[in-house]
């Protein structure tokens, strides 16, 4: 029988990480927050962001008026941009001297992409690029594995810096916790791993397909004391009449070792809560800001003949006001199209073969909660239907303002439940363009919508897949953003808790989602077009002469985009994890 060694990792990096020198010398902050507690150490300046964590050995940095900015920049060669990224890192000492069987992998450098269409046809930009170097474990002179090293998965043992305009390093991300080896266990079959774990592979939804061997290093914002043997397993999820790759699964390989928590039982439907105009009255004056917790549906003010602008206006830190002077029937009209600051998910998770999804989606309602917001609904399995999504998004999907998804994808859609079945949305589903049928997303309140899975947004400058507008420009409605990936991901709990918290202080949505993506999936993931093997996040945005929805923030956090149903262009953002 195989066996592997599991080990114990320390709780300090031995070498020091430069927190202060990377604030101001590298990334040129300047008016810097630094404050210190324990092991942890955040800076903060008017762009530069700093997060460390000594203990768990990890740390995060970016400028964020230049990451994930302007794609009209001027970026070396990759020569160039391996040793820029290379001396910074280890002037830093981000990147620690490895011993034991644990060594460096090849570096990879992959850059930024935006795809544009418009009036004058369809564009493509390349921006900033990222350089990667992960650790992997020597199992060479072992007869009973295969190959001479071992990936680590899970966010950790990865390192990367992201160089822009002129050469200049705009961000950096890396975790190591030093290892010594505790045990050496027995290695369990595929088959007894994924039993072990609670999941099901060979269903008529799902069907295994492979596996890999590695080890598990949890992100930077986990603690970890055992570095253990996982399987990362592969599989097939059916679509119809086809198979479409699903999320890759992380499973123990030994009896240590835990990803996440495993899946609570679904609970039944149940219906939101609404506020009455009585109550709303109270709160909702003319001449005076609306609650940071309420918005606003422009589509029932039209329903009701009143223009959003004629009785609304936007101050500049994106609060909206109600209009002195306004009639009694504009009053009710705007007490009626109040409501909350709303939020939902969408899962599906171990009916389609995942163990994490039911976690990832909780996190993000956990989040959005503390945030004040409230909680519309949160389905999973046989329970998140499709009809949420289309016939009725009217009274759900498009009744909140933010939506979270989590569960399989492909180019073509992603997976949902009709009458206890699998049911996938596709692009077919929501129309050719936008404002046709002009009741989708958007058209009555949604604003940003979330898909954590393996697509929808692949495009041919990536790995393949067809052109993303032609398949999702019709969702934009009234919407602002769709984020999602453009390859097969890695199932996990903490995509949406990561996400809602970061933009909860107060990065852009787009930020939040690339810094989350990067944090917790790998850069690669051995699969072809369309699929793999780059991994990439992407933000899918519209825009006008006059303005555009990239930069959109949680509402009370920042500046919000209009609503632009009538958009002159359309731009997917891509960026390597």
């Amino acid at each position: 029988m195989a066996s592997l060694p599991v080990f114990h990792t320390s709780s300090a990096r031995q070498d020091d990480i430069q927190v202060e020198k990377l604030a101001r010398d590298v990334l040129g902050g300047h008016d810097l927050r630094i404050d210190s507690r324990g092991a942890t150490t955040s800076v903060r300046g008017l762009d530069v962001t700093v997060d460390a964590d000594r203990a768990r050995g990890g740390v995060w940095a970016g400028d964020l008026s230049r990451l994930w900015g302007d794609p009209h920049i001027a970026v070396p060669k990759d020569d160039a941009v391996a040793e820029i990224a290379r001396t910074a890192l280890d002037e830093l000492r981000l990147t620690p001297k490895l011993d034991g069987p644990f060594r460096y992998s090849e570096p990879g450098i992959r850059r930024s992409k935006t795809v544009t269409e418009g009036d004058g046809g369809r564009t493509v930009d390349e921006g900033e690029a990222t350089y990667s170097r992960d650790v992997v474990v020597d199992v060479s002179g072992r007869g009973d594995i295969q190959g001479d090293t071992l990936p680590v998965f899970g966010g950790g043992g990865r390192f990367r810096a992201t160089v822009g305009d002129g050469g200049q390093i705009v961000g950096v991300h890396g975790v190591w916790r030093e290892a010594y080896q505790a045990d050496e266990l027995p290695v369990r079959s595929v088959e007894e791993a994924v039993e072990a774990a609670g999941l099901s592979h060979n269903g008529k939804n799902v069907r295994l397909t492979g596996a890999q061997l590695g080890y598990y290093s949890a992100p930077s914002f986990a603690a970890q004391d055992v570095l253990f043997p996982v399987y990362a397993v592969t599989a097939d999820v059916r679509d119809g009449d086809k198979w479409v790759p699903s999320r890759v699964t992380l499973v123990p390989a030994t009896d240590i070792g835990e990803v996440g928590p495993r899946e609570a039982p679904v609970r039944d439907r149940k219906e939101g809560i609404t506020l009455s105009p009585a109550v709303l009255s109270d709160v909702v004056k003319p001449g005076l800001a609306i609650p940071s917790d309420l918005t606003v549906s422009s589509a029932i003010l039209r329903r009701r003949g009143i223009q959003p602008e004629a009785v609304l206006t936007r101050g500049p830190s994106g609060s909206i006001f109600v209009k002195p002077g306004l009639t009694g029937f504009d009053i009710s009209a705007i007490l009626e199209a109040i409501r909350p600051r709303s939020f939902g998910a969408s899962w599906i998770g171990t009916f389609g073969g995942l163990g994490g999804s039911q976690a990832n989606a909780q996190g993000f309602v956990d989040e959005m909660t503390a945030e004040g917001w409230q909680r519309k609904f949160n389905w999973g399995n046989q329970a998140a239907w499709k009809s949420d999504w289309v016939s009725n998004d009217d009274q759900y999907v498009d009744d909140v303002d933010f939506v979270f998804y989590t569960g399989h994808a492909s180019p073509d859609g992603w997976m949902l439940a009709t009458g206890g079945a699998g049911d996938w949305l596709h692009f077919n589903d929501v129309g050719a363009q936008p404002n046709n049928p002009s009741d989708h997303w958007g058209r009555n309140n949604l604003e940003w919508a979330v898909i954590a899975a393996c697509g929808p947004l692949q495009d041919d400058i990536i790995n393949g897949g067809g052109n993303v507008h032609d398949r999702w420009r019709g969702v934009f409605d009234g919407l602002h953003l769709l984020l999602g990936y453009a390859a097969v991901t890695y199932d996990n709990t903490e995509e949406g808790r990561r996400l809602a918290s970061y933009a909860r202080s107060g990065m852009t949505l787009r930020q939040a989602w690339f810094r989350a993506a990067q944090e917790i999936q790998p850069s690669t993931n051995g699969y072809g077009d369309p699929y793999g093997p780059d991994v990439y996040a992407a933000a899918y945005y519209v825009g006008n002469s006059t303005s555009n929805t990239a930069d959109d923030h949680l509402w009370g956090r920042g500046t919000v985009g209009p609503d632009i149903r009538n958009s002159s262009y359309r731009s997917c953002v891509y960026s390597p994890c």
